[in-house]
């Protein structure tokens, strides 16, 4: 069809440049999607970065009892704390608990607590 000499567009002609990159776009096999932090639900503690961190900031109290803190090589004072609980652990070391500070408030983010206790669990669980 033609109107005053030129051809006219159909409807399909003007929206097939801007339809066709969304359509194309749809169709992809794996939808990449952006990188997550992990949560601690899904993270998995390391024990070599967990250790840095109690040498960093828990090692002061921790090794020599100061402050009432149980000493990590007493495995019958934490046994007597409930070392089975890593939440409850989680929550006073982020929170702060009794003597001991916020390490929350220190800087440190839940993974790196997360290694610091398993570091501290692994080392219990050893002198046993």
């Amino acid at each position: 069809m033609e109107l005053s000499g030129r051809p006219m567009k159909t409807a399909a002609s003007l929206f097939s440049p801007l339809v066709l990159p969304l359509v194309l776009a749809g169709c992809t096999k794996d939808a990449v999607s952006p990188p997550q932090a992990p949560t601690v639900a899904n993270y998995k503690p390391d024990y070599r970065q967990g250790m840095y961190t109690y040498s960093m900031y828990c090692s002061r109290c921790h090794d020599t009892g100061a402050g009432g803190a149980p000493i990590l090589d007493d495995v019958d004072e934490w046994e007597s704390r409930g070392i089975l609980w890593p939440s409850l652990m989680q929550d006073h070391v982020r929170d702060g608990f009794l003597h001991m500070p916020s390490m929350g408030q220190a800087g440190l983010s839940e993974q790196n607590i997360a290694d610091a206790i398993y570091f501290m669990t692994v080392k219990i669980e050893a002198a046993k």
